[in-house]
């Protein structure tokens, strides 16, 4: 019998480049209870008309048009962070993210589209990032 050889989520990574010429990536304190990636392809429909006999139905087949990825990651604020996150969303600056799960990594330039933070009285403060992909993308072996 064979099982699924599990990923553990607390190894999934978002780490941010620092920019410098031999980029170093660090995963933020920030993001530390939920992270996640989404690819999307953007497709255009194209009917393909049966030239055997055209009064039949035409098939449909997708073209892809672009592509798209985006990252999520929510966690408890810790304070040291709390500057760097209000500086990069009110910069729109690009910055190199490594987002690593299961041994690979996709590398690629992303900008913070959303910075929340929310809290209630009693409890400690959370906040959650997004970030939307900005240029190519790769991906590789973790190094």
């Amino acid at each position: 019998m064979a099982y699924v050889d599990p990923v553990d989520a607390g190894s999934i990574l978002v780490k941010i480049g620092d920019g410098a010429a031999t980029e170093v990536f660090a995963h933020p304190n920030a993001i530390n209870l939920s992270r996640g990636i989404t690819f999307n392809v953007n497709a255009d429909p194209v009917e393909l008309t049966n030239l055997s006999d055209q009064t039949l139905p035409a098939q449909t087949t997708r073209k892809a048009r672009s592509f798209d990825s985006n990252i999520e990651g929510t966690g408890r604020l810790d304070s040291t962070d709390v500057e760097d996150w209000l500086d990069w969303s009110l910069s729109g600056a690009k910055k190199n993210i490594r987002f690593e799960v299961g041994g690979r990594m996709i590398t690629g330039p992303y900008i913070l589209t959303s910075f929340s933070i929310t809290g209630e009285a009693g409890d400690y403060a959370e906040c959650s990032v997004s970030l939307a992909q900005a240029g190519p993308i790769t991906h590789a072996a973790v190094s």
